[in-house]
């Protein structure tokens, strides 16, 4: 029968035996097994979760054939575009050293680390222009190109590893870095003066202007300019012009040996090479062997040691700055040089 409860909302009530009770609301009737789709469900959250298997890493795979070891070389080369012509040109000497000694043809699969062994050794034997390769030499025209050619075939993934990381560098030399100080280079070449002129005219040449072994080499006849104090000279090799300072200590030399010998597209020199002379003299006096190029520092200190600009030092020598002239060259005084900036300085403070 329909009725009102306390609230005055409309309920339903059954009547039993007379007596109204109200209808309860039925708890919810609870499964004891879920809904299959339900179960299926919870099952597939309950379940471990697989690891996910890593598939192997992509190899990547090179259309035609495996190149050669000269054609990662070559790519190597191309990346060092844009150098300055000096650098690329001594980049390129040091490839024709290399190809001279390995054989560059096969494909860079083959290459095992004694392969580069064997051509190391017979680097080592031949003499290249009467002389055996030094160590260094070894180490920058050899090992370091086909080091790099090999690093861009590993990052290709034509090889797993470089093979020249199991080869070990040469062992060199020190670099002789003694130095004479400027009446010795003197002395040494009124010695050398005294056997061979043609030497001696190359050593006095680098040494009082300051030139070095292969500029004095290469050097072609210009022209001196006696108002601006000034010699030019043609590269061999660029045919380009560059100038020297005429140092006064330098022209009497300028006028007497070197000018009569310019003449336009012929070499300044009938060049013999003075290191043997130059070895010779300094043992005759007792004198410790320097290299040729200790010639251009012994000028370098010198203007130092004259009190010239630095800046002027470097741009008469073709650097950029003094630093280098500083870090390089600061670190040479001599003895004589030395007590006499003492002298001076003491009677600077006497006269105070």
């Amino acid at each position: 029968m329909l009725g009102s409860n306390i609230n005055g909302n409309t309920a339903v009530f059954l009547v039993v035996d007379g007596k109204e009770q109200p209808i309860q609301e039925a708890a919810p009737v609870v499964r004891e097994e879920p809904l299959p789709r339900v179960r299926q469900v919870m099952l597939t959250a309950e379940s471990p979760v697989s690891p996910t298997k890593k598939l192997p890493a992509v190899q990547s795979v090179a259309s035609g054939p495996v190149p050669t070891l000269d054609e990662f070389l070559n790519r190597w080369r191309r990346g060092k575009a844009g150098l300055k012509p000096a650098t690329e040109a001594k980049l390129d000497d040091c490839l024709k050293i290399a190809r001279r000694y390995v054989d560059m043809s096969r494909p860079v699969t083959d290459y095992k680390p004694q392969d580069i062994r064997d051509s190391l050794a017979k680097a080592r034997a031949d003499k290249f222009k009467g002389r055996r390769l030094k160590g260094q030499t070894i180490n920058e025209a050899i090992l370091r190109p086909l080091k790099y050619a090999f690093a861009l075939a590993v990052e290709e993934k034509f090889i797993d590893s470089n093979p020249m990381e199991s080869v070990n560098r040469e062992k060199t030399t020190p670099i002789n870095r003694s130095q004479h100080s400027w009446a010795d280079a003197e002395r040494i070449l009124e010695d050398v003066k005294n056997r061979t002129r043609e030497s001696y005219l190359e050593l006095k040449f680098m040494l009082l202007l300051g030139v070095g072994q292969a500029e004095a080499k290469d050097c072609m006849g210009g022209s001196v300019d006696w108002n601006a104090n000034q010699i030019t000279f043609i590269r061999r090799k660029t045919g380009k012009q560059y100038t020297v300072p005429v140092y006064p200590w330098a022209k009497d030399f300028i006028k007497s040996e070197i000018e009569p010998r310019l003449t336009r597209d012929q070499a300044v020199f009938d060049w013999r090479n003075p290191r043997k002379a130059l070895a010779t003299a300094s043992c005759n006096l007792g004198l410790p062997r320097i290299e040729i190029r200790s010639l251009r520092r012994t000028l370098i200190i010198h203007l130092i040691q004259q009190g010239i600009d630095l800046r002027l030092i470097a741009k008469w020598q073709g650097h950029a700055d003094a630093r280098l002239i500083l870090s390089r060259y600061g670190a040479y005084i001599d003895a004589e040089h030395e007590n006499r900036e003492l002298e001076r300085l003491s009677a600077a403070v006497g006269r105070k």
